[in-house]
């Protein structure tokens, strides 16, 4: 998104023009939404061209909600007719948004080994120590 921002004067073709002629031609072209969003800033925030300008970015940044991509993860079991790889696949783009850091992979080996409909697997998985049972060999098992 900063990017993108930052990329409006030259669009706009305002980068030569006053300070005020370049904020007024951005929340002119943004539209009225523009308008009432930089009326919620801190007055601080919004004297400058480069002050608004990073409001918005901020202010239309996407954030993630963390908890919601926990609970979709922690939730996903294999359907009933969904292949072994289609499910493999699935919570590991869930995993990335979870913040799960260094325990990624003990999560998703963990969340492979309860949602994945072959219980049979599952359990010889189970059987094996602690130090043999890695993502990786879940991940081949399942493929195999």
């Amino acid at each position: 998104m900063e990017g993108e921002v930052q990329q409006i004067p030259r669009i706009c073709k305002t980068d030569k023009k006053s300070e005020e002629f370049q904020i007024d031609s951005v929340l002119y072209t943004m539209g009225e939404t523009a308008d009432k969003v930089v009326k919620l800033f801190p007055t601080e925030n919004t004297k400058t061209y480069k002050d608004i300008m990073t409001e918005l970015g901020k202010y239309f940044q996407p954030r993630s909600n963390i908890a919601h991509s926990i609970v979709k993860f922690n939730s996903r079991d294999q359907l009933a007719e969904e292949s072994n790889e289609a499910y493999i696949r699935e919570p590991n783009v869930l995993v990335g948004r979870c913040k799960f850091e260094s325990q990624a992979d003990n999560n998703m080996k963990y969340r492979l080994l309860t949602g994945i409909k072959d219980k049979e697997l599952s359990l010889d998985l189970q059987q094996l120590p602690d130090e043999e049972l890695t993502l990786d060999r879940v991940v081949s098992r399942m493929r195999g």
